[in-house]
């Protein structure tokens, strides 16, 4: 048991360190290459080739929550649950916001419609992808940081039992 616990664990750490390696890299080099120029860079950006469509609706996020829960599961009764339980909530906050507000954002770009944007009007184009920037930035500090860091403090803990 001791053996899957640590995998688990170790599972749920890799998926966060492949989402938050993901979305700094999505901040440092995409978002400020789309954004230079709003309307006109986003319209240039949906056609270079780039699909952000694979890393927002891949199926591998699922299989990083599914580690999170298992893992949660696996260490209740250890001196881990409670931060492993405060990084299953921020993933699920953070996976609900995705949902609810990033992905129509997101939509309405053109970023999963294979480079169409939904929206004609420049302005309101450009006022859509300042407001998914801000989202995603906010959703970066506020959910992916501090659940990824959550993980790791429960992986310095001895994970004996309560």
């Amino acid at each position: 048991m001791k053996y899957l616990q640590e995998t688990t664990l170790w599972l749920f750490i890799c998926f966060g360190a492949l989402v938050l390696g993901a979305t700094v890299f999505q901040m440092i080099v995409l978002v400020p290459m789309m954004s230079q120029d709003l309307p006109a860079s986003l319209l240039a950006f949906n056609q270079n080739g780039v699909k952000p469509a694979i890393f927002w609706t891949s199926p591998l996020l699922a299989a990083g929550f599914l580690f999170g829960i298992v893992t949660a599961v696996l260490h209740w009764r250890t001196a881990r649950r409670a931060w492993l339980l405060a990084a299953i909530l921020l993933v699920i906050f953070a996976a609900i916001f995705d949902v609810v507000y990033c992905l129509p954002r997101l939509g309405k770009m053109g970023f999963l419609l294979d480079g169409a944007p939904a929206i004609n009007d420049t302005a309101q184009l450009a006022r859509v992808a300042r407001e998914w920037i801000r989202a995603d930035f906010l959703r970066f500090w506020a959910l992916i940081l501090p659940a990824f860091l959550c993980s790791l403090r429960a992986l310095s803990i001895p994970p004996q039992s309560r």
